[in-house]
């Protein structure tokens, strides 16, 4: 049994140890309020630095002149207006999205703009300008597309681009993405195109997707290719691109057998008029559209 003198010596080792414990604790409380305090002084200085920013961008480069570079069907004067910027406002707080999407839904044929501040109160619009590379024609007129499958404008005549047939869309803004009544054929339509990029196959006038499992399309003047669907693509536009070199005069290039491991074929005569299968599933419409 412990002593008087033990016990209390081992009240004394107790009681050191809670002060020390209560002055670790403190002085750990007095760190984080030192590094909040801190913090606090630092966001203050970012918040207050910004400000001046913004305020020195506003006072000091307000924006006094827009100036619009590249070859474009659209005047200097449109493309501005299009852009709405306030002359006098911050050139800090000019949106280069906002910007791209009001000069491209005012200005279709434009597919990119750039925008570039330029000190001390300059924003520089960088166009680019492309051709329509898509038709979809329905009811007798033509929604041109960009190679991203962007709307341009509708027109009625034919504007040389390749015409797609058998698909329809539901909307078309200027400038903004196309929406598609059916979206496998826009996925259909999209595919197709990356493919025939990646295949180098250029020169195709027209295309039907009336039926995603019967998928056609005109390759130069004067020959028909039967895709069938579109499993094995790229395979069937390399054997198709083959063929139609080999193969002098006008004909059909039979691709469709290819995805099931047989040989496609060319079949020569003059394919008629190239228009969409009145019924789709039906082989000898599609033939009798052809031969």
């Amino acid at each position: 049994m412990a002593t008087r003198d033990q016990q209390e010596a081992l009240r004394r080792r107790r009681e050191q140890r809670r002060r020390a414990g209560n002055q670790q604790n403190a002085r750990r409380h007095n760190k984080k309020a030192k590094r909040k305090k801190a913090l606090a002084a630092v966001m203050a200085a970012l918040l207050l630095a910004g400000g001046l920013t913004v305020g020195a961008f506003t006072v000091f480069f307000p924006l006094r002149q827009v100036v619009v570079e590249g070859q474009t069907r659209y005047d200097a004067k449109t493309v501005t207006a299009a852009a709405a910027l306030q002359k006098g406002g911050s050139l800090l707080r000019v949106s280069e999205e906002a910007v791209s999407a009001r000069v491209r839904s005012a200005c279709p044929y434009i597919t990119a703009v750039e925008v570039h501040r330029k000190l001390p109160g300059t924003v520089v619009l960088r166009l680019t300008e492309a051709p329509p590379a898509l038709a979809l024609f329905s009811g007798g007129q033509y929604s041109l597309l960009t190679a991203k499958l962007e709307c341009i404008e509708t027109v009625a005549a034919d504007p040389g681009c390749t015409v797609v047939y058998g698909v329809k869309a539901k909307t078309d803004r200027p400038g903004e993405a196309a929406v598609f009544e059916d979206d496998r054929q826009r996925e259909a339509l999209y595919t197709l195109c990356g493919a025939l990029a990646d295949a180098s196959v250029t020169g195709v006038k027209k295309i039907d997707l009336t039926d995603l499992n019967a998928v056609r399309l005109q390759y130069g003047e004067d020959k028909i290719w039967k895709l069938g669907d579109l499993n094995n693509l790229s395979y069937k536009l390399s054997f198709g691109l083959e063929i139609s070199r080999r193969e002098q005069g006008s004909g059909t290039v039979d691709l469709t057998a290819l995805a099931g491991g047989k040989n496609g074929y060319f079949r020569s005569g003059v394919p008629g008029d190239f228009m969409p299968s009145v019924t789709p599933t039906d082989p000898a419409s599609a033939d009798g559209a052809e031969e």
